[in-house]
């Protein structure tokens, strides 16, 4: 008996799904906080969000390189504001994306 593989997502589809979900665990997030008992365990809950932050990051940069490879090879891409930007325009933009990420989780992560 042949098991049928699980059809192939569309990348894009997959990736926007995928943000959609860091972006529902944010306000759920917020809206736990909110509760009169939060938070219980500050340590643990501090570690997991800068955890998270450090993965967000990480993500941005795979993103940040795919994009600029294709851009490099399509060498101009319209961005979401309606300008044409530049390989290096859109690896700038990533880098400060992903380091605003960083920088709360490095704060984070320092807490002593």
């Amino acid at each position: 008996m042949s098991r049928a593989s699980a059809p192939v997502r569309d990348p894009t589809h997959e990736l926007y799904d995928q943000a959609c979900a860091v972006l529902a665990a944010a306000q759920g997030m917020r809206a736990a906080g909110r509760r009169p008992t939060a938070p219980g365990d500050v340590d643990a809950v501090l570690d997991c969000v800068s955890a998270g932050l450090d993965a967000i990051a990480a993500a941005i940069d795979a993103l940040g390189e795919r994009a600029v490879d294709r851009l490099d090879a399509a060498d101009r891409f319209l961005a979401p504001d309606g300008d044409r930007i530049s390989a290096e325009e859109a690896r700038v933009r990533f880098a400060q994306l992903a380091e605003c990420v960083r920088e709360p989780a490095a704060i984070s992560s320092r807490r002593g």
